[in-house]
């Protein structure tokens, strides 16, 4: 009996994942009077929403700061096939590279 010295055929299934990446920057925001609130009694008080919202506007600015906080993947949930303009990473590639070293 003569032994099978062929290489095993490798089989692979492509699967779709995302990536989320979280950043963070700092911006400072003006106190003017739009971003407050007038009560019945006359006093003048932040409307913390409204500055919230003005700090994700400023958010756009080019330029700013931003850092790396997370970054995480997930198995997407629509698999489909991978688009022609769209490349792969095939694991069999990084068991080559492995085996170079």
């Amino acid at each position: 009996m003569t032994e099978d010295t062929r290489a095993p055929a490798l089989h692979s299934i492509s699967v779709r994942v995302r990536r989320t990446i979280r950043e963070d920057a700092y911006v400072t925001v003006l106190v003017r009077e739009e971003l407050t609130t007038l009560d019945p009694d006359g006093t003048r008080r932040l409307d913390g929403a409204r500055v919230l919202a003005r700090a994700v506007e400023l958010s756009a600015t080019p330029g700013l700061d931003w850092q790396l906080e997370e970054s995480s993947a997930e198995v997407h949930p629509v698999q489909r096939a991978r688009p022609d303009d769209r490349r792969a990473l095939h694991e069999h590639e990084l068991l080559g590279a492995r085996d170079a070293d």
